[in-house]
């Protein structure tokens, strides 16, 4: 359906109302329990390998499979690790996370921010000073965290005193917390009645979450948004561009950005369509091939890395080099009368 507001050249498009971000999960878990939220290569995320196997890290390299979760498994995730969040800081905690982007990424936003708690996405890339100088401004009480943090960690620990959840075993002299142990005292506790989590009360316009700039220029600064600011943001971009419960998104960018984490995570759930997350930047042609992503998200950079790579291609062999520009004169003729045929002519490039 869409409306006939005339401001804009086009009519928009028609979107359900949502006034906060847990309204927006349980709504969506409703629509599209049985649909596929995310495919991931990640065994122990899908439920194929246990979160204490042995041969965890070797099983998560070794899947070669993109593995579903379905809306419904998500919105149980969320509320359980939420709950466990609610029982050990009930006052509310300032939760940051930071990691590539992965199932326990994504857990942790929702989780927090639909309960009492504050969210702060941070970027793994960060120095070690950079990344405490945050903490502290934030003033965080968690910081879930990957692997890949790691070597910054015991420093962190040292000075600041957070309760630190891993979202990969635990290494030898920390003291953090096992993401996956934590999940399943979620899910006890709820199982057992405790669903006090659920009725927590969320004000829209409070201060939920805390994102910080890029800081090229100066000094990072934190904005601080509230569950308004994001479903006012969902709603208006669903009304401009349709997307649905049968699309794809290939996940390519950092998580931490307010764009990709916006646009390319919780837009989804919102609507129902599935998120499938890329492995790594090498990944990206493989894995269009593997899910057959319906539109991808990427900065200027990326899009033009990607033509380069294949002008590269294309001019290292002069009979590529001749066809593709027949190809293109021929292209561009019939466009001239309303013929478009660059899937059909451009397919290799395409595929």
């Amino acid at each position: 359906m869409t409306n006939t507001n005339s401001i804009y050249k086009y009519p928009l498009i028609e979107v359900r109302q949502i006034n906060d971000l847990r309204d927006m999960v349980r709504q969506s878990k409703k629509l599209y329990a049985d649909n596929v939220a995310y495919l991931v290569k990640d065994p122990v995320a899908a439920g194929k390998v246990s979160p204490h196997d042995a041969d965890i890290k070797q099983k998560r390299n070794d899947e070669q499979d993109f593995l579903p979760i379905k809306f419904a498994r998500a919105a149980a995730d969320f509320e359980a690790f939420g709950s466990w969040l609610y029982e050990s800081f009930p006052q509310g905690a300032r939760v940051a996370v930071v990691g590539e982007t992965r199932y326990e990424w994504y857990v942790t936003y929702l989780a927090t921010v639909n309960g009492n708690g504050i969210i702060i996405p941070l970027d793994k890339e960060l120095p070690s000073a950079e990344l405490q100088t945050m903490l502290e401004r934030a003033h965080a009480d968690v910081l879930v965290y990957s692997d890949i943090l790691c070597p910054k960690l015991q420093e962190i620990e040292a000075q600041l005193p957070l309760t630190t959840i891993a979202m990969d075993p635990p290494q030898e002299g920390t003291s953090s917390l096992y993401f996956w142990d934590l999940l399943a005292e979620g899910h006890k506790i709820r199982k057992e009645g405790n669903t006090g989590y659920d009725d927590l009360h969320i004000d829209p316009d409070e201060m939920r979450i805390i994102l910080f700039t890029s800081g090229t220029t100066a000094k990072s600064k934190a904005v601080m948004l509230s569950h308004r600011n994001i479903c006012v943001n969902l709603m208006g971009m669903c009304s401009l561009v349709n997307i649905d419960e049968y699309d794809t998104c290939l996940s390519v960018l950092p998580i931490h950005h307010t764009y990709e984490c916006t646009c390319g995570f919780l837009c989804e759930y919102y609507r129902g369509t599935t998120i499938a997350v890329c492995p790594g930047l090498r990944y990206i042609a493989s894995s269009m091939k593997e899910v057959e992503p319906t539109y991808v998200l990427m900065v200027p950079l990326m899009v033009e890395s990607i033509y380069n790579s294949i002008m590269r291609k294309i001019n290292s062999d002069p009979k590529i080099k001749k066809k593709f520009n027949l190809g293109l004169k021929l292209s561009n003729f019939l466009l001239k009368i309303g013929i478009d045929a660059r899937k059909k002519l451009f397919k290799d490039i395409h595929a």
